[in-house]
């Protein structure tokens, strides 16, 4: 009898081969597609720190304002974003608001600017927005603070309408930068 037996040699063959690249591929391909999502969601987080970071700053220093207000003084004065410039201001009377920077003319050596640069950082910028606050009977001094931080806003933003507008691109250098309401934050403030 005869025995036609195939000797094969050991190893992959071509089509093996190239079927273990094609799913190696495809796994480094999903993990690859990861990164960017996480470093948007890291530079997500570091924005939300600064802009709470600034909000808080500011929202204190309101508050010593507020707390070193002789009573019954309506004129408060407090430092903007850190920097030792203090600006003074009317408390609003109900039905009313301040519109921080917009009503300090007088006193911003840049008339009509529509936010305060913070020190800290020249791309982050805010606004503040002061109401009397009628919702308590057992208080008359109360006042709701609202902080808007925005990233991004540059000089030549300054004629753009914020509350029509927050989210605008806006020129800068070369390329279009997009300015960007990051954040909002609300707290009440008693004054003396």
């Amino acid at each position: 009898m005869y025995s036609n037996r195939q000797h094969r040699k050991e190893g992959f063959t071509l089509v093996e081969i190239l079927l273990a690249l094609c799913i190696l591929v495809i796994g480094l391909v999903g993990v690859l597609a990861i990164f960017p999502v996480g470093i948007n969601s890291s530079r997500s987080a570091v924005e939300q720190n600064r802009a709470a970071l600034l909000a808080e700053s500011v929202k204190d220093s309101l508050v010593h304002g507020f707390r070193t207000t002789p009573p019954l003084n309506t004129k408060v004065s407090f430092s903007p974003g850190g920097n030792s410039n203090k600006v003074t201001f009317s408390l609003p009377a109900s039905g009313t608001v301040v519109d921080l920077p917009q009503d300090l003319d007088a006193q911003l050596p840049t008339q009509n600017r529509p936010v305060f640069l913070a020190d800290f950082d020249p791309q982050y910028s805010f606004r503040v927005q002061i109401e009397k606050d009628n919702s308590s009977s057992l208080v008359d001094n109360l006042y709701q603070v609202h902080v808007h931080v925005y990233r991004n806003y540059v000089p030549q933003d300054w004629n753009r309408n914020l509350d029509q507008d927050a989210n605008h691109t806006g020129e800068r250098g070369s390329g279009r930068v997009p300015v960007r309401l990051i954040s909002s934050y609300k707290t009440l403030v008693t004054s003396k």
